[in-house]
Order: structure tokens, then sequence, then C-alpha cells
């Protein structure tokens, strides 16, 4: 298959926990000298993409924070480009600057959308009310993922897909999913590079490559 273009999940791809994972440096060195063009993709709902370009520094190789693309960021274009910039976030502080960064002003009146992510202790019953109160009044909810759980150092972690169905059968709405593997998700790291899906591989794991326009 003909590549013009290759996304690069960091997590299990670059870094596998908080171990960087051998010969990526090296994949990524070759992808530059034969001049295909590359962009990071993250699931993570919890960090900012300044966070994770501090994770993935390494000496004599630095990555560009535009480079990589998080839910939130993707969500950041996607509502601004629908007119919705007055959000309430049930997000991580450190998620919320890319949301900022990108144009989005948080709010707790008057929202045109709830976001939804992995929150972690953030996640209060009070904000969870606030949230809900807002879809009543008829903001959309969007959800940077979907997942019911995850793997934490102690043990399985609630995600940010039980506080979505949460709200979702509280207000009687579907949630608008934006992070991967939703189509505004690549849409968004592909813009970045002036790639089309039938041209880009993604590297992913377990899957090895896919094209993009399969997902």
């Amino acid at each position: 298959m003909n590549i013009g273009a290759v996304l690069i999940d960091i997590d299990g791809v670059l870094h596998a926990g908080d171990r960087q994972v051998a010969g990526a440096d090296r994949a990524l060195r070759e992808l530059d000298r034969r001049g295909i063009p590359y962009r990071f993709v993250s699931s993570t709902t919890r960090s900012s993409r300044h966070s994770v370009v501090q994770r993935l520094h390494r000496p004599g190789y630095e990555i560009p924070e535009p480079w990589i693309v998080t839910a939130a960021v993707a969500a950041a274009v996607h509502l601004r480009e629908s007119g919705r910039t007055r959000c309430c976030l049930l997000t991580t502080p450190d998620a919320r600057t890319d949301l900022e960064e990108s144009g989005i002003s948080v709010v707790d009146e008057g929202a045109d959308a709830v976001v939804v992510g992995d929150a972690g202790g953030a996640l209060t019953c009070e904000r969870l009310n606030r949230a809900f109160r807002l879809l009543m009044e008829g903001a959309d909810v969007i959800a940077l993922e979907n997942d019911r759980y995850w793997m934490g150092g102690d043990g399985l972690m609630l995600s940010a897909g039980p506080v979505v169905a949460v709200l979702e059968y509280a207000a009687g709405i579907e949630a608008e999913v934006i992070g991967k593997p939703s189509p505004a998700f690549f849409q968004r790291a592909l813009q970045g590079i002036g790639a089309r899906p039938l041209e880009t591989a993604m590297r992913s794991s377990p899957i090895s490559v896919v094209r993009v326009a399969a997902v």
C-alpha cells in the first residue's frame, strides 16, 4: 500500500505505561528520512498535549506540541466549527488547558455543551448535577471518550463512559463522541498534514497498521 502520511498512537507505540518503546525513535527518524509526514494521536482525556510532550521528551528528538492531537483538541475544533464555544467541563484541570487554548470559554451557566472526559478525582456530585441541569436547559453532551474503565496503578478505575451514560439517561439525550475512534478525531489529525484518509496509515496497538479510511 502506498503511504502518504502516518498517524501514530502514542500509547502502546511510543510509550508502554511509563516506559519508552524500544525502536520508536528509529522509526520516527526513518519517516523523517523518507519525507513521510506524521502526527501523533492520544486517547488520553486526563492530560493536555503539553503534558504529553513532557512525558515523551527524550534527548535528541523533540516532538512539536502542535503535532499531538488529543480528544480535547479535536473536540475544541469541532465545537468551534459548530458555533458552540461556551462549555461546561467535566474534565481534569490539565485537560481543560487544551480546550481553553483552542478558543473554548469555560462557563457554569448558559453553556452550549457539556464536555465529559475522565475527570478522575475532580468529578464531584455537585459538578455532575450542574452539568445535568445545563443539559436540561438545552446544552449538548460531548464525550471525549466512552470507555467503561481502565487499569490504573492500583486496579481498575471507572472511565468517562459511565458518567456519560448517567447524563444521557438522566437528561434523555444521546452524547456525541469526539475521541477515538470517531471520524472527527482523525479528521482533525489529518488537517495538520493535509493528507487524505485513503493515503494515510494508522500505527496503533494492538492493531499493526490500518488505513485511516477504514476506522
